[in-house]
């Protein structure tokens, strides 16, 4: 085959593809059936170079309830027009292509530099688009050399060129790209204090408009679903991804916080309890503790129900007198409302399994109870009702009397077990 047929073949070949994936595009903009939403489905697990990519989760991160990172996939505003072409470019370099790298590269470098110096001129409407162009060219150049300084770079700057245009969904995929490919980038600290950002915006915004964005369809600023808890996502993979990173004790903070106020008890605390044991020199130990113990005393469900929560709510408590000083004396108020609080119902469940023995008849069982109440939680209301308990109690038969001891007698009483193996007798 000559040259001019081969480069015919060739142009063919790619016109197929464009065709393909145009009709691809427009059944995600016309039709909602199923038919689509199993080729969405399938679209998701497609990569941004092949179908799957090694670096795209580690071997836990499937079990992981946060979410597993997946920075190669197809989103539905790839197939946007803007960014269309850029995308079926995109998919299919398959290969390495140094030259059409450098080119892209310095395509995206050019627009990304008049788009700066269009924001440096306070003109960000001018902007904006060729900041979202600069990004498009990033990401080829991406695409296109794989494993190499220009990738790590093209990533980079895909990020920070998406993040200037606005667009946070995708500056997050590139960002969240270059820690997968490059967990040692000098770019780490930049790449990290921007997601932490983009998350922080992304739960402000959910928090303050509850009502309005169960599904985004209009703001490319924002995730299309799960905006929240998209936000905690984030924070939980900063931690991990760079768990020794000026960002990690905020990043678990952040996290913390954000459980709490969505009223996910139990996952603030445990978020709070990892920053205590894994951070002990952040500044935000004190709050750590303080939002334990109101994370924990809110998990409480009554006395019928575990008692670990508050058993852990008084360890606190305690501890925090001996390493915060200064600030318990700022919270001394409240916390010595919830200390006590905490050490009533302590004894009150102590007190009520001590009540229920005694309702059996068993007073031995129930004595102890009242003393523990008694002697234990001497700083309590309960501690004098106890003692007094325990003087009635002391008092009645320690066990419940046989009602039908006639009965019991009939049956003869079991002998004692043979030894297996005779003693000598002298």
């Amino acid at each position: 085959m000559d040259v001019n047929a081969e480069t015919e073949v060739k142009r063919m070949s790619r016109d197929y593809r464009h065709r393909l994936f145009w009709l691809v595009g427009l059944s995600a903009l016309l039709t909602g059936c199923a038919t689509f939403r199993d080729i969405k489905q399938d679209m998701s697990q497609w990569s941004l170079r092949e179908k799957k990519q090694p670096w795209d989760r580690s071997p836990d991160e499937e079990f992981d309830v946060m979410g597993e990172r997946r920075p190669s996939r197809i989103i539905a505003r790839d197939f946007q027009p803007r960014n269309f072409l850029t995308t079926i470019r995109v998919i299919t370099a398959l290969g390495e292509d140094q030259k059409a790298a450098e080119l892209a590269f310095d395509e995206g470098r050019n627009l990304y530099e008049q788009a700066a110096e269009l924001h440096e001129a306070e003109k960000p409407g001018e902007a904006a688009p060729l900041f979202h162009q600069a990004g498009n060219q990033f990401r080829e150049a991406a695409a296109r050399w794989p494993d190499s300084a220009m990738e790590e770079d093209s990533l980079f700057m895909q990020g920070e060129a998406f993040f200037f245009a606005d667009q946070y969904v995708l500056a997050n995929r590139a960002y969240e790209s270059l820690v997968a490919r490059f967990s040692g980038s000098s770019y780490l600290d930049q790449v990290e204090a921007r997601r932490f950002s983009i998350a922080q915006f992304w739960l402000r915004t959910s928090e303050e408009n509850k009502p309005l964005l169960g599904l985004n369809l209009t703001n490319e600023m924002l995730p299309t679903t799960g905006i929240a808890s998209e936000a905690r996502r984030i924070f939980h993979r900063i931690r991990l991804d760079d768990p020794t990173g000026k960002l990690a004790d905020d990043a678990t903070m952040a996290l913390g916080a954000a459980f709490f106020r969505a009223g996910s008890y139990q996952e603030a605390a445990d978020a709070f309890d990892d920053l205590r044991k894994s951070y002990p020199g952040s500044p935000h130990q004190f709050n750590a503790h303080l939002f334990q113990v109101k994370s924990l005393l809110a998990t409480y469900a009554g006395p019928d129900y575990d008692g670990a929560p508050l058993e852990k709510a008084d360890q606190l408590l305690h501890a925090m007198v001996k390493q915060f000083p200064n600030e318990v004396e700022q919270q001394r108020e409240y916390l010595a409302s919830e200390g006590s609080r905490v050490r009533n119902m302590l004894a009150d469940r102590d007190y009520q399994v001590g009540q229920y023995y005694e309702s059996k008849g068993e007073n031995r069982a129930a004595g102890l109870y009242y003393a523990s109440v008694a002697e234990r939680f001497k700083d309590t209301t309960l501690s004098d009702e106890a003692r007094d308990r325990v003087v009635e109690v002391a008092q009645k038969d320690p066990e419940p009397v046989q009602p039908v001891a006639w009965f019991v007698d009939w049956f003869p009483e079991a002998k004692a077990t043979r030894p297996l193996i005779p003693t000598e007798t002298k």
